[in-house]
């Protein structure tokens, strides 16, 4: 049986669902191309996609930075983009998620 919805959002290890256009922009280098030079120098973040909170109540985002595809880890051995919420402080994409999160994020949560 086909099932188109499951085309158009990425199901998470956290439970939660986001569009899959979210995680890659035309021109994005892909995971699986991500070389370690890649991996040098400073980031922009593009948007905020998603949040966590791991059993110490710590805060994480997942982060789309600019120019590469989205990495959501699997929750376990890979990180993906995820980062710890002192190191995204004071950025104007948090403060756009905490101000307005997505609707696929609050009809989630």
């Amino acid at each position: 049986q086909h099932n188109e919805e499951e085309e158009d959002f990425y199901q998470s290890w956290t439970g939660r669902r986001y569009p899959r256009s979210l995680m890659y922009c035309e021109g994005d280098i892909k995971v699986a191309d991500i070389s370690d030079q890649d991996q040098e120098g400073d980031y922009t973040i593009d948007y905020i996609v998603d949040e966590f909170k791991d059993p110490s109540r710590s805060v994480f985002y997942l982060v789309k930075w600019k120019g590469y595809e989205l990495n959501p880890g699997n929750g376990e051995d890979i990180k993906g983009d995820w980062e710890h919420c002192s190191s995204l402080r004071k950025t104007e994409a948090v403060r756009r998620w905490q101000k307005n999160p997505p609707s696929y994020y609050t009809d989630t949560v």
